[in-house]
């Protein structure tokens, strides 16, 4: 039995990532060039985030982010395996990543780069 090619039409697999509220993603923000974020989700339907607890970062809502699928799957795969791929390929690439989630812990209301050592 000969097996199936498969068909360059079909698009391959989207990673797949969850988008309940409480889930992070990790995100561009549209006004923002060259900086990733860290985002929470806040509600689903409409998709509401927030980088900060409050602010304008507080309530992004659909156009005002890109979410970064590849990165996102990657994150959240850590979050459940206690890994740290995500931020470990970030400090290599010295990429900036930038929250202010208390859920993160970052307590003082303020955006700070994670994972990168200044």
């Amino acid at each position: 039995m000969r097996k199936k090619k498969a068909d360059p039409c079909i698009p391959p697999v989207a990673p797949v990532y969850s988008k309940k509220v409480g889930d992070y993603l990790i995100i561009e923000i549209t006004c923002v060039i060259g900086t990733t974020f860290i985002a929470e989700v806040i509600s689903v339907e409409p998709l509401r985030l927030k980088v900060a607890e409050a602010g304008p970062y507080s309530n992004l809502k659909d156009g005002d982010f890109i979410i970064q699928e590849r990165d996102t799957v990657t994150f959240q795969l850590d979050q459940a395996n206690e890994t740290n791929v995500f931020m470990e390929a970030a400090k290599a690439s010295k990429h900036e990543i930038v929250c202010g989630l208390k859920s993160l812990g970052i307590e003082d209301g303020e955006l700070h780069s994670v994972g990168i050592e200044q």
